[in-house]
Protein backbone atom coordinates (compact mmCIF):
# COMPACT_ATOMS: atom_id res chain seq x y z
CA UNK A 1 0.00 0.00 0.00
CA UNK A 2 1.36 3.43 -0.88
CA UNK A 3 0.52 6.45 1.18
CA UNK A 4 1.17 9.54 -0.89
CA UNK A 5 2.87 12.38 0.92
CA UNK A 6 4.20 14.24 -2.10
CA UNK A 7 4.01 17.93 -2.81
CA UNK A 8 4.86 19.67 -6.06
CA UNK A 9 6.49 16.76 -7.88
CA UNK A 10 8.31 17.58 -11.09
CA UNK A 11 7.45 14.17 -12.61
CA UNK A 12 10.99 13.29 -13.66
CA UNK A 13 11.76 10.20 -15.68
CA UNK A 14 13.46 8.15 -12.96
CA UNK A 15 12.21 7.11 -9.55
CA UNK A 16 14.52 6.77 -6.53
CA UNK A 17 13.66 4.27 -3.79
CA UNK A 18 15.29 4.96 -0.41
CA UNK A 19 14.88 2.85 2.74
CA UNK A 20 13.37 4.98 5.48
CA UNK A 21 16.05 3.83 7.93
CA UNK A 22 18.72 5.20 5.60
CA UNK A 23 17.01 8.59 5.67
CA UNK A 24 16.73 8.49 9.45
CA UNK A 25 20.39 7.59 9.90
CA UNK A 26 21.49 10.49 7.66
CA UNK A 27 19.14 13.04 9.24
CA UNK A 28 21.53 13.91 12.09
CA UNK A 29 24.19 15.02 9.55
CA UNK A 30 21.81 17.08 7.41
CA UNK A 31 20.77 20.67 7.53
CA UNK A 32 17.60 21.07 9.63
CA UNK A 33 14.34 19.40 8.69
CA UNK A 34 15.81 16.76 6.32
CA UNK A 35 13.60 13.85 7.38
CA UNK A 36 10.47 15.99 7.50
CA UNK A 37 11.27 17.41 4.06
CA UNK A 38 11.85 13.90 2.68
CA UNK A 39 8.51 12.73 4.06
CA UNK A 40 6.73 15.70 2.45
CA UNK A 41 8.52 15.34 -0.89
CA UNK A 42 8.36 11.59 -1.51
CA UNK A 43 5.75 8.87 -1.48
CA UNK A 44 5.96 6.71 1.64
CA UNK A 45 5.69 2.94 1.20
CA UNK A 46 4.17 1.11 4.14
CA UNK A 47 4.07 -2.62 4.80
CA UNK A 48 0.96 -4.65 5.69
CA UNK A 49 1.34 -3.70 9.36
CA UNK A 50 1.43 0.00 8.54
CA UNK A 51 5.18 0.42 9.17
CA UNK A 52 6.91 2.92 6.91
CA UNK A 53 9.63 1.04 4.98
CA UNK A 54 10.74 3.13 1.98
CA UNK A 55 10.22 6.48 0.33
CA UNK A 56 9.92 6.80 -3.46
CA UNK A 57 11.09 10.06 -5.03
CA UNK A 58 11.15 11.40 -8.54
CA UNK A 59 14.78 11.90 -9.55
CA UNK A 60 14.57 15.70 -9.75
CA UNK A 61 12.84 15.94 -6.38
CA UNK A 62 15.45 13.72 -4.73
CA UNK A 63 18.34 15.71 -6.21
CA UNK A 64 16.77 18.94 -4.92
CA UNK A 65 16.25 17.38 -1.47
CA UNK A 66 19.91 16.34 -1.27
CA UNK A 67 21.10 19.73 -2.52
CA UNK A 68 18.95 21.56 0.07
CA UNK A 69 20.19 19.52 3.02
CA UNK A 70 23.68 18.45 1.87
CA UNK A 71 24.90 21.39 -0.25
CA UNK A 72 27.35 20.29 -2.95
CA UNK A 73 26.85 16.60 -2.22
CA UNK A 74 24.68 15.85 -5.27
CA UNK A 75 27.45 16.82 -7.69
CA UNK A 76 30.10 14.98 -5.66
CA UNK A 77 27.97 11.82 -5.56
CA UNK A 78 27.40 11.99 -9.30
CA UNK A 79 31.17 12.25 -9.91
CA UNK A 80 31.92 9.31 -7.58
CA UNK A 81 29.19 7.08 -8.98
CA UNK A 82 30.48 4.38 -11.30
CA UNK A 83 29.63 4.86 -14.94
CA UNK A 84 28.16 1.52 -15.95
CA UNK A 85 26.99 0.86 -19.46
CA UNK A 86 24.29 -1.73 -20.03
CA UNK A 87 25.34 -4.59 -22.22
CA UNK A 88 22.72 -4.48 -24.95
CA UNK A 89 21.07 -7.69 -26.06
CA UNK A 90 19.68 -6.05 -29.18
CA UNK A 91 17.26 -3.26 -29.83
CA UNK A 92 13.92 -2.92 -28.10
CA UNK A 93 12.19 -2.65 -24.73
CA UNK A 94 14.36 -5.30 -23.06
CA UNK A 95 17.56 -3.51 -24.02
CA UNK A 96 16.07 -0.22 -22.85
CA UNK A 97 15.02 -1.75 -19.51
CA UNK A 98 18.57 -3.02 -18.98
CA UNK A 99 19.93 0.45 -19.75
CA UNK A 100 17.57 2.05 -17.22
CA UNK A 101 18.55 -0.43 -14.51
CA UNK A 102 22.28 -0.04 -15.24
CA UNK A 103 22.15 3.75 -14.92
CA UNK A 104 21.84 6.09 -11.98
CA UNK A 105 20.52 5.49 -9.31
CA UNK A 106 20.32 1.71 -9.64
CA UNK A 107 23.64 0.57 -11.16
CA UNK A 108 22.21 -2.93 -11.56
CA UNK A 109 23.90 -4.97 -14.28
CA UNK A 110 23.36 -8.57 -15.20
CA UNK A 111 25.79 -11.43 -15.05
CA UNK A 112 26.03 -13.64 -18.17
CA UNK A 113 23.93 -16.38 -16.54
CA UNK A 114 21.22 -14.07 -15.13
CA UNK A 115 17.65 -14.90 -16.16
CA UNK A 116 17.11 -11.19 -16.81
CA UNK A 117 19.08 -11.57 -20.06
CA UNK A 118 16.51 -14.08 -21.30
CA UNK A 119 13.62 -11.81 -20.31
CA UNK A 120 15.28 -8.79 -21.98
CA UNK A 121 15.78 -10.82 -25.18
CA UNK A 122 12.12 -11.91 -25.08
CA UNK A 123 11.03 -8.29 -24.64
CA UNK A 124 13.18 -7.21 -27.59
CA UNK A 125 11.69 -10.00 -29.71
CA UNK A 126 8.11 -9.13 -28.72
CA UNK A 127 8.53 -5.43 -29.38
CA UNK A 128 6.90 -2.45 -27.67
CA UNK A 129 3.27 -3.25 -28.58
CA UNK A 130 3.35 -6.78 -27.14
CA UNK A 131 5.27 -5.64 -24.03
CA UNK A 132 2.39 -3.24 -23.31
CA UNK A 133 -0.09 -6.12 -22.96
CA UNK A 134 -1.09 -6.53 -19.30
CA UNK A 135 -0.16 -10.23 -19.14
CA UNK A 136 3.30 -9.51 -20.60
CA UNK A 137 3.84 -6.66 -18.15
CA UNK A 138 2.86 -9.00 -15.30
CA UNK A 139 5.37 -11.58 -16.60
CA UNK A 140 8.16 -8.97 -16.82
CA UNK A 141 7.28 -7.57 -13.40
CA UNK A 142 7.38 -11.06 -11.84
CA UNK A 143 10.83 -11.65 -13.37
CA UNK A 144 12.06 -8.29 -12.03
CA UNK A 145 10.68 -9.07 -8.57
CA UNK A 146 12.32 -12.53 -8.57
CA UNK A 147 15.70 -11.10 -9.59
CA UNK A 148 15.46 -8.36 -6.96
CA UNK A 149 14.76 -10.99 -4.29
CA UNK A 150 17.76 -13.05 -5.46
CA UNK A 151 19.96 -9.96 -5.04
CA UNK A 152 18.40 -8.98 -1.71
CA UNK A 153 17.09 -5.71 -3.16
CA UNK A 154 13.78 -4.05 -2.28
CA UNK A 155 11.17 -4.18 -5.01
CA UNK A 156 8.12 -1.99 -5.46
CA UNK A 157 5.63 -3.03 -8.13
CA UNK A 158 4.70 0.57 -8.98
CA UNK A 159 8.35 1.45 -9.60
CA UNK A 160 8.79 -1.71 -11.69
CA UNK A 161 5.77 -0.89 -13.83
CA UNK A 162 7.06 2.65 -14.28
CA UNK A 163 10.42 1.32 -15.51
CA UNK A 164 8.71 -1.09 -17.92
CA UNK A 165 6.59 1.72 -19.38
CA UNK A 166 9.64 3.98 -19.65
CA UNK A 167 11.60 1.20 -21.43
CA UNK A 168 8.76 0.77 -23.93
CA UNK A 169 8.64 4.52 -24.54
CA UNK A 170 12.42 4.68 -24.98
CA UNK A 171 12.36 1.72 -27.40
CA UNK A 172 9.74 3.47 -29.55
CA UNK A 173 11.72 6.71 -29.49
CA UNK A 174 14.97 4.96 -30.43
CA UNK A 175 13.25 3.07 -33.25
CA UNK A 176 12.12 6.40 -34.74
CA UNK A 177 15.61 7.90 -34.29
CA UNK A 178 17.32 5.03 -36.15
Amino acid sequence: MLRNKSVGNTYGDVMIVVPIESLRSRSFMAAGGYLEDALRTGTVVVDKKGKETHIVFYEDDYAQLIERHFPGMAQAAAKKAPQVAAEPVGHGPGTELKKLLAGWPFYITSSPDCSCNRVAAEMDQWGADVCEEPEKQDYILAAMRENAEKRGLPFIDAAGRFLIRRAIKNARKNKIDQ
